[in-house]
């Protein structure tokens, strides 16, 4: 995600350390190994337990794109179908290559809707 804004930007993105997990991330901040850009609730919880700082960035670049994702929204359990279905019609779907422009709900012979 920052190295295509970097990118964008026309700027290096020099990554040099890589680590599996954010409470990892924290707590190499919290030992002064350096800074960290990590998602404002893994920083809240960081901050609670950790001797750390987090300064939240206000930049159009911090928004993340989020996907709602199943193996098969027709196959959903009913809990799951109506959230989804929940979400879908309240947060709207985006227009970005790969999501389905016809409504995922169906299934295979089935119509839209």
């Amino acid at each position: 995600h920052l190295a295509t804004h970097a990118a964008r930007a026309g700027r290096p993105f020099k990554l040099r350390v890589r680590l599996n997990g954010l409470d990892a991330v924290c707590r190499m901040v919290e030992r002064g190994v350096g800074v960290a850009i990590v998602p404002e609730a893994a920083a809240q919880r960081a901050a609670e337990t950790l001797a750390i700082r987090a300064i939240p960035i206000d930049e159009p670049w911090t928004v993340r794109q989020l996907r709602l994702c199943a193996r098969s929204f027709a196959a959903l359990p009913p809990h799951a179908r109506q959230l989804a279905e929940h979400l879908v019609e309240h947060l709207g779907a985006s227009e970005s290559p790969g999501f389905e422009r016809t409504s995922p709900f169906a299934g295979p012979g089935q119509s839209p809707g």
